[in-house]
């Protein structure tokens, strides 16, 4: 059976590659702008895979801990780790602008997706910054199942749920092209 580790993994993986599907069928159908988004996502998707397989967003949380440590600046973490928390919620709100401002030329999948995708970045983020009262939500579990399974699959289904829906209306929409 899969470690958990591995169930995302290959949630990542699965994901990377029908957002690559459903950019390539907007590329071949001329929707460029659209297929850049999707593009992207496959991409960043593809990079957060990798990055779990590898773990290197949990080796750097785990070197800095240690370099903490060792420079005796660990008990003065707190405020780097804030303010780089808080730098993740940059790129948040500039995603959702993007989509309000874009809002007549981007499909709602792709912003649904977009928005997933984006909140899947930041949890890597905030979970590589270790904030203990972050890290203490996260580990906690409810029933069996840790917090941040619960959010970590929830983005991943949505992005999924946005993806699907996207290639089959883009199957519709070709086929009716077709007709």
């Amino acid at each position: 059976m899969l470690s958990q580790n591995g169930l995302v993994l290959a949630g990542h993986a699965g994901i990377a590659g029908s957002l690559a599907f459903v950019a390539g069928g907007h590329a071949r159908a001329g929707r460029s702008p659209q297929s850049a988004i999707w593009i992207t996502l496959a991409v960043t998707v593809g990079v957060l895979a990798v990055d779990r397989a590898v773990g290197f967003s949990d080796d750097l949380a785990n070197n800095m801990r240690r370099r903490a440590h060792s420079r005796q600046w660990y008990n003065d973490r707190r405020t780097l780790q804030i303010a780089l928390s808080v730098g993740t919620a940059a790129p948040i709100l500039a995603v959702g602008a993007f989509i309000v401002r874009n809002r007549d030329s981007i499909s709602r999948t792709a912003g649904f997706a977009l928005l997933g995708v984006t909140g899947l970045t930041a949890l890597r983020a905030v979970r590589s910054v270790s904030l203990h009262d972050v890290d203490v939500v996260m580990r906690a579990e409810v029933g069996d199942v840790r917090v941040q399974s619960i959010v970590e699959y929830g983005l991943m289904a949505a992005v999924a749920v946005a993806t699907a829906v996207a290639a089959t209306t883009q199957r519709s929409t070709d086929r009716l092209a077709r007709i």
